[in-house]
């Protein structure tokens, strides 16, 4: 679209992102506080439960041959999990890494068509010094493609890549990671980031202290972290994007997109669906939105006195209503036949539409 601009600015010369005399702003700021020391008592928790080089390792093998539907639970509560899927295999195949073997139980079993994998700290005895390993697990995992998992680390990561089925996948501190996958998604970390690329399916991605970021997606996606940001690149769906502070950034995008933070900004780049309805809101931080094609758009978008609102020129020719209401500085517009829904609210910054 053209570039070129046509800007209404605050009569105020101090008119900025940020006005600290906003009631919104101070509580969006106040809660970037408490999130903050959240953040860092629990990772001063975590940090006192991270395991030393342990100084003896032993490897155990299992397989198992299991027929569909295929199922795996795997619980431990530390160590990192690494899945990936084969197709034309009915074989299970799991290497243990099992550090401080004399400290962990460790137990493998089949059950029908369910494989479950435990480990669990052994009771410390009489005369163990505190401050040493207390071990871990690490896994590797070969598995049938087509299968449903439930996978558990307390302090570890896990990767998974090549599956279509239905997945849990949480920690409590580490990354999380989907790869070439489809189906029915569940991702949670407490501490950590998660990332998705070339995914289909019904996707629910949520940390409270981390990022997330999605590539190459399709369907149907609810993100949500507390404190870090969002980021999505050439995808199409339905979208719930909400962070409490960080940014949020969706590229080539096409669907429907709810896109919520309290302290960041907003970019888009990309379409909305026919009859899609879209919200993008933050209390302090920009909005920037740049539509490609011929949008068909009912526009809508509002920021604090102190804000601007940037429009480019083929944008601006759209205006059907422009004007302040209180400390509200508005625009509304159709663009084509405005057949989807676009709302733009920020409390203290600046919203540009190209």
């Amino acid at each position: 679209m053209d570039t070129k601009e046509r800007t209404e600015e605050s009569a105020s010369p101090s008119a900025g992102i940020v006005n600290c005399g906003n009631p919104s702003s101070l509580k969006a700021i106040g809660n970037l506080a408490f999130l903050v020391l959240a953040a860092v008592l629990t990772l001063t928790t975590a940090a006192a439960c991270v395991l030393p080089a342990s100084q003896k390792t032993e490897e155990v093998v299992d397989e198992f041959d299991i027929s569909e539907p295929v199922n795996l639970t795997i619980n431990i509560f530390a160590g990192s999990v690494e899945l990936v899927g084969v197709d034309g295999t009915t074989n299970i195949q799991i290497t243990a890494e099992v550090h401080e073997p004399n400290r962990v139980k460790y137990e493998v079993a089949q059950k029908g068509n369910t494989v479950q994998v435990i480990a669990k700290q052994k009771r410390r005895g009489l005369g163990t010094r505190r401050g040493k390993s207390t071990g871990k697990v690490d896994l590797q995992v070969r598995m049938p493609a087509q299968a449903n998992m439930e996978i558990r680390t307390n302090i570890g990561n896990i990767n998974a890549r090549q599956f279509i089925g239905e997945s849990e996948l949480r920690t409590i501190a580490g990354d999380i990671s989907v790869a070439d996958s489809q189906g029915e998604f569940t991702l949670e970390t407490e501490i950590g980031g998660i990332s998705a690329r070339q995914i289909a399916g019904e996707f629910e991605l949520r940390t409270t202290a981390g990022d997330i970021s999605v590539a190459d997606g399709r369907g149907e996606f609810d993100m949500e972290t507390e404190i870090g940001g969002i980021s999505v690149h050439q995808v199409v769906g339905e979208f719930e994007l909400r962070t409490e502070a960080g940014d949020i950034s969706v590229a080539d995008g096409q669907g429907e997109f709810t896109l919520e933070t309290e302290i960041g900004g907003i970019s888009f780049a990309g379409e909305f669906t026919y009859q899609s309805d879209n919200l993008f809101s933050t209390v302090t931080g920009d909005i920037e939105v740049a539509l490609v094609e011929e949008p068909n758009v009912e526009l809508q978008a509002s920021t604090h006195l102190a804000g601007k609102i940037h429009l480019g020129q083929s944008v601006s020719k759209s205006i059907s209503e422009m004007g302040i209401s209180g400390e509200r500085r508005n625009i509304n517009m159709t663009m084509g036949s405005g057949a989807a829904d676009l709302s733009l609210e920020t409390q203290s910054g600046n919203v540009r539409i190209e």
